[in-house]
């Protein structure tokens, strides 16, 4: 799994596009904060949003990095800036691996004749140590997956 990780992480930081969003400073812990995101819908810019019901918005929280010699206050707004590469490692950490070790666990547990019950508690019972470990690895992704803020607005 660290290999997976590596390799993707390592493929995709090479060249990166900019994520950008600004949020609002809702709390600061030493070299982190959580900023507040508001995520907005493709259609949220459109003109008929008000008649439609599937314009959303969601508020979302990320933990950034403080830059050494900049201070920040709660309350204030910033820009917070991910690369576009950092979403693609999440989506394969988080959809694509456990999505093939469950496939992977189904094929060898159907080749090797095991019920069929068995083989679905199976499948879903892999997810258990593979989320474990990713937590356990929170510490290494909060270092290399890493949000930071571009400019300060007033």
């Amino acid at each position: 799994m660290g290999v997976v990780f590596l390799y993707v992480h390592k493929t995709l930081m090479k060249e990166s596009k900019e994520i950008m969003h600004d949020g609002v400073v809702r709390s600061l812990d030493g070299e982190f904060m959580s900023v507040e995101i508001l995520s907005k819908s493709a259609c949220s810019g459109c003109e008929a949003r008000s008649l439609c019901s599937s314009s959303d918005q969601k508020s979302k929280m990320i933990e950034v990095v403080v830059n050494k010699g900049e201070t920040y206050q709660v309350g204030q707004s910033v820009t917070v800036v991910g690369s576009e590469s950092m979403g693609i490692v999440a989506v394969v950490l988080c959809y694509v691996v456990p999505v093939v070790l469950m496939v992977l666990v189904m094929v060898v547990l159907t080749v090797l004749r095991v019920s069929d019950v068995t083989v679905g508690l199976s499948a879903i019972g892999v997810l258990i140590p593979y989320f474990f470990l990713i937590y356990l690895m929170r510490d290494k992704f909060r270092k290399s997956i890493v949000f930071r803020i571009r400019n300060k607005i007033e």
